[in-house]
């Protein structure tokens, strides 16, 4: 899966799958917009619990194709261009039971959700600081939620930090 989007602001963004060797990055993101965009909502001690405990990235989630990755193209860059594409957002959903997950924290549960009862779980998106309110979290959220109904789920849950609660209430999700 390979979709690009132009959206208002003129950048053009590609939505990936993840690969194992974009983990280093995207924990790097992740680390940032929790630093840079939780401080609102939390204070320093849950923040550092949270990365310590529950944003660290799941590698069973790469492994499992439910991981994307969200690129911005510089509008300089060419095909034949070696400057790398930034890193501007990442999430996934989860066909497992487990709510998060990560490779420091062997206990997580692997058993599988059953798409005719259960709901697929849209488990943690991040945006980089300075690429906030440009749709890529609408971008993560769809590829997420289409990745999801191909599985055979019907409903899928979007499990959200308090920062993102305004963006689950924009997307007219319940509490």
């Amino acid at each position: 899966m390979e979709n690009q989007k132009k959206t208002p602001s003129s950048h053009l963004f590609r939505i990936r799958k993840a690969i194992l060797a974009d983990i280093l990055i995207v924990q790097e993101l992740i680390d940032l917009s929790v630093r840079t965009l939780h401080p609102p909502f939390y204070n320093p001690t849950v923040i550092k619990l949270a990365l310590e405990q529950v944003t660290a990235i799941d590698s069973n989630h790469v492994n499992d194709g439910n991981y994307f990755i969200v690129e911005v193209e510089p509008p300089y860059a060419s095909s034949s261009s070696l400057i790398s594409t930034p890193i501007v957002g990442c999430g996934g959903w989860s066909h497992r039971t487990t709510l998060y997950g990560s490779d420091i924290h062997t206990s997580c549960e692997l058993a599988l959700l059953d798409p005719s009862t259960d709901a697929a779980k849209v488990r943690a998106m991040f945006v980089h600081p300075e690429w906030t309110r440009k749709g890529i979290a609408s971008m993560l959220l769809k590829a997420c939620e289409d990745a999801a109904q191909d599985a055979g789920f019907k409903v899928v849950e979007l499990r959200a930090s308090l920062q993102g609660v305004l963006f689950r209430r924009v997307k007219g999700m319940k509490k």
